[in-house]
């Protein structure tokens, strides 16, 4: 077995404007581009000879009511950005916008359009959660009604034309049961598609247990393939609060599961992509009330990565953050990497969001606060923090390494 060398921060990201907050509250990347959603911005930036350069800032085109959590959710694939702003009040009388932006010739972005909830009567939250992937968009309303009073959840899914993405289909549970959540979270990979439900009952006593759903696409055509949950359900641990998909891999976060006595500790389920079956539940080795580790996660190749943003290395309270990383060996799936900020604060929230991305861990602390250029503090200002080299380039294209 080869030495255990550590990952090393490369470099440390923040908001280049003094107005930006929360950097960190979601990610994605493709190829040279990162983008980092916060609670008001959106920050793009460009990667050049190794070193990712100043962020290209995107604000809202026009100033209307709700867009606090404008940028909350963020998705791009080639030239194509996707920004979530889940509680705008929009035109048509429903909740919930995404903002869709082209990458023009110089390189900068430019706005293009707005996609709305085709149902806009029934919408409420719409743009929650989304992800992009070459011409196919996918939106979540996990508050959306099935023309009653009560929230179920749907998901819509756009197909990109050359000039806007139009509308194609609705998802929605097998159960659409009350306030299940479907949608919370949804994770797209090379025509699949996985959708998080984390308050879905599994059971009679399980309240909120939570599920997830696995729909491929033929063509334009979303077909539901499994409805899949944990291998040992639990009471109120929200299994599909998070979800990530590789090519052979799909993770799950359940952030509230119980572990070892401790409430809301956390955990993360890997499952085989193959037959849907799961093949590891990941937990702390020291789990801590509250720690929430799953709460976000990221797969690609032999890595899986977990957030645990509330975690307190001196068990009090304290919110500073962790990350973990794991390695699939021929035994399982094995402790590769325990991440912290090395400038760690208490309430940080260190792994509010995780990606693996092309020889490197990246993560968000959305809640960092950063010396202010002429002194003092900019308080939740977040940051990005982006780690590689050691085992963790060793091992993401080590033997048996699968595509992204």
């Amino acid at each position: 077995m080869r030495a255990q060398i550590p990952s090393e921060l490369q470099q440390q990201l923040f908001p280049t404007d003094s107005l930006g907050r929360q950097l960190g509250l979601d990610l994605d990347a493709d190829a040279d581009t990162l983008v980092g959603g916060g609670g008001s911005r959106v920050y793009v930036y460009a990667r050049a000879a190794g070193s990712w350069g100043d962020a290209q800032v995107i604000e809202p085109v026009s100033l209307v009511a709700g867009q606090n959590n404008w940028g909350c959710g963020v998705a791009v694939s080639g030239d194509l950005l996707a920004v979530g702003s889940q509680t705008e009040q929009n035109t048509n009388g429903g909740t919930g916008a995404v903002h869709i932006y082209q990458r023009q010739a110089g390189g900068n972005w430019a706005y293009q359009l707005t996609v709305v909830s085709p149902e806009p009567t029934d919408s409420t939250l719409f743009g929650a959660a989304l992800d992009l992937e070459g011409e196919h968009l996918v939106v979540s309303d996990p508050f959306h009604r099935f023309g009653g009073p009560f929230p179920q959840g749907a998901v819509f899914t756009f197909e990109w034309d050359g000039t806007e993405f139009k509308y194609q289909s609705k998802l929605d549970s097998t159960t659409e049961s009350l306030g299940d959540l479907f949608g919370a979270a949804v994770a797209l990979h090379d025509g699949w598609l996985v959708v998080g439900a984390p308050q879905e009952n599994g059971a009679p006593n399980l309240g909120d247990s939570g599920a997830a759903y696995v729909f491929q696409r033929t063509a334009a055509t979303w077909t539901p393939v499994t409805r899949i949950e944990a291998q040992i359900p639990q009471s109120g641990a929200q299994f599909g609060a998070a979800v990530a998909l590789a090519a052979e891999t799909a993770a799950i976060g359940s952030p509230a599961r119980t572990v070892n006595g401790q409430t809301l500790a956390g955990a993360l389920h890997v499952f085989a992509k193959k037959d849907w079956i799961e093949v590891a539940m990941l937990t702390s080795t020291d789990p801590i009330e509250q720690e929430q580790f799953g709460a976000s996660v990221s797969t690609s190749g032999n890595l899986v990565m977990a957030g645990r943003p509330n975690f307190s290395p001196t068990g009090i309270q304290t919110a500073r953050g962790g990350v973990r990383v794991y390695r699939r060996r021929h035994t399982g799936w094995q402790l590769a990497e325990d991440l912290a900020a090395p400038d760690g604060e208490n309430l940080d929230r260190f792994g509010r969001s995780v990606l693996i991305h092309d020889r490197q861990l990246i993560i968000g602390a959305a809640e960092d606060n950063v010396p202010a250029p002429g002194g003092g503090t900019i308080f939740d200002w977040g940051s990005l923090y982006l780690f590689g080299g050691g085992s963790v380039s060793e091992d993401l294209f080590a033997d048996g390494f699968e595509a992204p």
